[in-house]
């Protein structure tokens, strides 16, 4: 462990779900006012002696859009051992999802890839606030 600083950690933590610090959970509920749960929490970091603890909370996603154009998308169908169907990609490739099953959505769950997505806004306002550290970005095209 490292001595705490003046700093939250990061301001998305993935640990067993996504963990937000406040401020992205205001964007959040700015944009989707209701829609997706928000459970408060508190963060520690720095060693004993020496910790400090930071609000947070444990998001739980609501929206969900399955949809996939796989004939645009850089995926590989595969059947899981119990006979259902899901599907890989590279992390660098784009994903192309249908416009009418995004829409209104501003974070999303895709289950088909246990992706968390969010749209153009929301990834506009992260980085306009300094708010994107601990996520890691790819491409999405909506057709």
């Amino acid at each position: 462990m490292a001595p705490p600083s003046d700093k939250p950690p990061t301001a998305w933590i993935s640990a067993a779900g996504y963990c937000v610090c406040p401020e992205v959970k205001d964007i959040i509920e700015e944009l989707a006012p209701g829609a997706h749960q928000f459970i408060p929490l508190v963060v520690e970091a720095g060693p004993t002696g020496q910790r400090k603890e930071y609000p947070y909370f444990s998001i739980h996603v609501a929206d969900r859009a399955d949809e996939v154009i796989v004939e645009r998308s850089n995926v590989n169908r595969r059947v899981s051992k119990s006979g259902g169907e899901y599907w890989t990609k590279r992390f660098d490739s784009p994903l192309a999802l249908p416009a009418s099953s995004i829409d209104g959505k501003n974070v999303w769950w895709n289950r088909q890839a246990n992706i968390l997505l969010i749209s153009g806004n929301l990834h506009d306002r992260l980085i306009e606030g300094g708010l994107a550290s601990g996520l890691q970005f790819q491409k999405l095209i909506v057709v």
